[in-house]
Formats: C-alpha cells, sequence, structure tokens
C-alpha cells in the first residue's frame, strides 16, 4: 500500500496499513527545508515555487503533498522583487508603489478591501472585485507535483471558504454583519461561493486528489451557533458539494472551536475534518470529537504545532503522537497532522521525527496488541 493508498483508505473510514501522516507543510517549513528566506518562497516565479515545493514535500516521508499555487508571469512581470537587510521589497511597477514585507513573516490577505462597498450596497463593484481571476495565478506547482508525486502521495491544493473569504472582504463588519444586516451578509455569501466554486472548476482537472479547504471564521470563538447554522452553514455545503461533484474529496479544514457544532459539521460530509490544537480559549479534545464523528467522516487529529513541534523535547513529542494515535486510530479513519500550519521556529529534525515516530507507532497490526 503506497502513500496514496493509505491515504484514500483512511478517508474512506478504513484501516490501512499505517494511519496517514499528514502535517501542515506550507510555506514556512518548505522555505526553511530549501534554505531559503520566506518571501523568496512567497515573491518567486512559478518554476521556482514548483522546484521548492517539490524539494520540501520530498524531504519528508508523509503520505500527502500540499502543492501551491505559483505566481503568474504577469505578476513577475509588473512587479519587481529586492532583498534587503531581512525586508522583501515589492514594487509595483505600473504605479510605483512600494510594499515592505518581514522576511520571515508570511503575508497575509488584505482586510477590508471592500471599504465603502458593502456599507453601500455597490454590488456591481462588489462582484468585480469578488470574481474568479484564474489567470492571476500559475498552475504550474500543481502539474509539476502531479507529474512527479502523482498516484504516489494524495496530492492537495488549498480553497478558502465563504466565511473566512467574507471576513477578508469586510474585516470586523463581517461580526458586525451577522447580528445587524444578515440578508446583505448572505448576498456577499452568495458572490464569494460562486468564486469559490469557480476555483474548484479551475483546479478540479488538474490532476489532484483533493482540496484542503480552510475555514477560519465560523467555530465556536468565532460565531455562535445559530449564525452558524442560519447564515455560513449553507454556503460552506455549496462549495463542499461543489467539489464532489468534480470527483475530488473536500478536506475540511475547520480552524477555532468545533464541540457544539459537530453535527452540523458532519452533516456538511466533507471526506475529511481536519481540527486545530486546543488553544485561545477553546478545547478540541481528539476522543469526544472521535466518538461524534466516527461512523460519518474521516478525523485529522493533530500534532500541537504551535507548543510541542518547535520547543518539546523528542520523548515529549513520541508521548503526543502515541496519544494521538490511542485516542484517534481504532477501527481506521484517522490521519495524523498537526494543528496548525509547522511554524518556521520548529526545528527541522523536529519534523523527521514527527514522521519517524508516526511511523514506528501508527502501524495497525501493533496498534491492536
Amino acid at each position: 500500500m503506497n502513500s496514496r493508498d493509505r491515504f484514500f483508505a483512511a478517508l474512506d473510514l478504513e484501516e490501512p496499513d499505517l494511519v496517514p501522516l499528514a502535517p501542515y507543510l506550507d510555506r514556512q517549513m518548505i522555505s526553511k527545508v530549501c534554505d531559503i528566506p520566506l518571501m523568496r518562497y512567497v515573491f518567486g516565479s512559478a518554476e521556482a515555487v514548483s522546484r521548492w515545493t517539490l524539494k520540501g514535500n520530498q524531504h519528508f516521508d508523509f503520505d500527502w503533498a500540499m502543492i501551491p499555487l505559483g505566481n503568474a508571469d504577469t505578476w513577475i512581470r509588473d512587479h519587481q522583487v529586492t532583498f534587503s537587510a531581512g525586508k522583501a521589497y515589492v514594487k509595483d511597477r505600473r504605479t510605483g508603489e512600494t510594499q515592505v514585507y518581514e522576511d520571515n513573516v508570511a503575508p497575509h490577505s488584505p482586510i477590508g478591501i471592500l471599504r465603502g462597498a458593502f456599507e453601500s450596497a455597490d454590488w456591481d463593484n462588489i462582484e468585480r472585485v469578488c470574481s474568479f481571476h484564474g489567470d492571476s495565478f500559475s498552475i504550474r506547482p500543481i502539474t509539476d507535483a502531479v507529474h512527479a508525486l502523482g498516484g504516489k502521495r494524495f496530492l492537495v491544493s488549498w480553497l478558502s471558504m465563504p466565511a473566512v473569504d467574507a471576513y477578508s472582504a469586510l474585516g470586523d463588519r463581517y461580526f458586525i454583519s451577522l447580528h445587524k444586516e444578515p440578508d446583505k451578509l448572505r448576498h456577499l455569501l452568495d458572490i464569494l461561493t460562486k468564486m469559490e466554486m469557480d476555483w474548484v472548476d479551475h483546479l478540479a482537472d488538474l490532476g489532484l486528489d483533493g482540496l484542503w479547504m480552510e475555514e477560519c471564521m465560523a467555530s465556536s470563538d468565532c460565531i455562535n451557533i445559530r449564525h452558524f447554522i442560519d447564515i455560513i452553514w449553507p454556503y460552506e455545503k455549496r462549495v463542499i458539494d461543489c467539489v464532489w461533484k468534480k470527483g475530488i474529496r473536500p478536506l475540511l479544514y475547520f480552524c477555532g472551536g468545533v464541540s457544539d457544532r459537530l453535527r452540523e459539521l458532519c452533516a456538511l460530509q466533507p471526506s475529511c475534518l481536519a481540527v486545530e490544537e486546543s488553544k485561545k480559549g477553546f478545547t478540541n479534545d481528539i476522543p469526544s470529537i472521535r466518538r461524534a464523528t466516527m461512523d460519518e467522516l474521516c478525523l485529522m487529529g493533530y500534532i500541537d504545532s504551535i507548543r510541542m513541534m518547535p520547543i518539546g523535547n523528542p520523548a515529549d513529542l513520541a508521548m503526543e503522537i502515541r496519544n494521538r494515535l490511542d485516542e484517534g486510530s481504532a477501527g481506521g479513519g484517522f490521519i495524523l497532522g498537526s494543528g496548525s500550519p509547522i511554524l518556521n521556529d520548529t526545528p527541522v529534525d523536529k519534523v523527521e521525527l514527527l514522521s519517524k515516530y508516526g511511523r514506528r507507532y501508527g502501524s495497525y497490526p501493533s496498534r491492536s496488541k
């Protein structure tokens, strides 16, 4: 059984030979493995991003690979990127404006990009800003990964979800709108959902096995359960159903607290539910989550990326891995992941130990003894 087969078996609620290993390796750890500053990876050409992504993923013995889109040739043409004194300077050749980024701090999506358009209900402008722009990115990292790793590892790329997109568009007005202008928010969510479904269409035929669908603004520490059910849930369901219809697997990474909305998350019917480590005042208890989801969907349980991976000693890491496997793996349908992206202050050899211990303790015959 190879890595891809192992991953599919877990998604299908079966016991593979080993518990699949799928820590969240994004640009922070990939750039560290490749010994390049994070910003060189973020702002690199599609060819360079593809090469570094493959090198970083092939360095570790994991069962999946997370593959980003690259920067389009037009973006590279229109921007000049220079590096100096631990900073990246990105100059837009068209406008002359320069943005400055700390070299090892990943840039985030701009918050509040709609500004006054939402307040004035300027839907033409909102639809323009929130429309699909496939030519803004290059698919080369994905096509190169499919050529090199297809059929061997379970390949995923990223997809945002409607609530986190709404927060990016509105900033804190997202929370106000849940209470004071829900119909207006639903209109925006409808536009954003259509955009995400266009992205699904764009990615679905490239040879990926699944999409890693991140939702960071719909958990119990962000919004109440009534708002989740009445306002957010229907749009999440539309995107997940769209992924299924395209013949690939929707893996829902639902950040934040989940304990009060597990029934609703199961009803979304993702192929897998991934949850964060406990933090920020919420507790995600793997045994409780496992009991609630076991007969309905695969669970990706976590190694703590915030506390254990950067500073925990090897013995503690081995114990945490064994504890997570004891809590979640019996009966199949379980994947060992990380609660958050592996941070760039995590030693590479610690990630190698995660692979080593995961293989050592993740064998199903040994776990049944």
